[in-house]
């Protein structure tokens, strides 16, 4: 959505469209925020050309926790946050 905020290095960074430019073997770490749903960091390692990010309401994020923890008690252990939330998704690209 236009309104999400990507900040890397403490600073909101110009976009839509969001492009970064990555060295080989470079990563970066980035947070993706919009009013009302959990702030997401993300690490860009310029392998994939575009990355989508979900955005989680906090609701959805404590039920995703909630998930997670259920799983964990049988023996596995995904990351609440790595579900497809449902929502708006933000697009960004790396390794131009």
């Amino acid at each position: 959505p236009p309104d999400a905020k990507v900040i890397w290095h403490g600073v909101k960074q110009p976009g839509p469209p969001y492009r970064f430019n990555l060295a080989a073997g470079e990563r970066i770490s980035l947070e993706v925020a919009r009013q009302g749903f959990v702030t997401r960091r993300v690490v860009l390692d310029g392998r994939e050309p575009h990355v989508a990010v979900g955005l989680f309401t906090p609701q959805a994020a404590r039920a995703a926790a909630a998930r997670a923890a259920a799983a964990a008690s049988t023996g596995g252990a995904p990351d609440p946050l790595g579900e497809s939330p449902q929502g708006p998704r933000l697009r960004v690209r790396s390794g131009l």
